[in-house]
């Protein structure tokens, strides 16, 4: 995925890299292409939600399951960041910075 190229150009630069990713949806969840309702900032549209729900109630189940993933996965990620994203483990990583003349 992303992180690949990401991970292998800081490789190429001997720069320390770490990525982290959770999983929100399960292998057999249906792909929603053409929804509509997401703009290109990420943000909801909420009209273009309920007129696509209005013609998909189906898969209203999806995007339930999909949100209470997402938060799920957010909040593991939250704790990830609590316990690894200390100055102190990334201290032990990363060489010392440059003293500033």
């Amino acid at each position: 995925m992303e992180s690949y190229w990401v991970g292998n150009v800081a490789a190429e630069r001997s720069v320390p890299f770490l990525a982290a990713r959770v999983v929100s949806d399960d292998a057999s969840d249906s792909i929603i292409t053409d929804g509509g309702f997401v703009r290109p900032d990420g943000t909801l549209d909420y009209d273009q939600l309920a007129s696509w729900a209005r013609e998909n109630p189906d898969g209203l189940e999806l995007l339930e399951r999909m949100a209470a993933g997402s938060r799920i996965g957010t909040a593991s990620l939250a704790q990830f960041a609590q316990a690894v994203l200390r100055p102190e483990v990334w201290a032990a990583v990363l060489p010392a910075a440059p003293a500033s003349r």
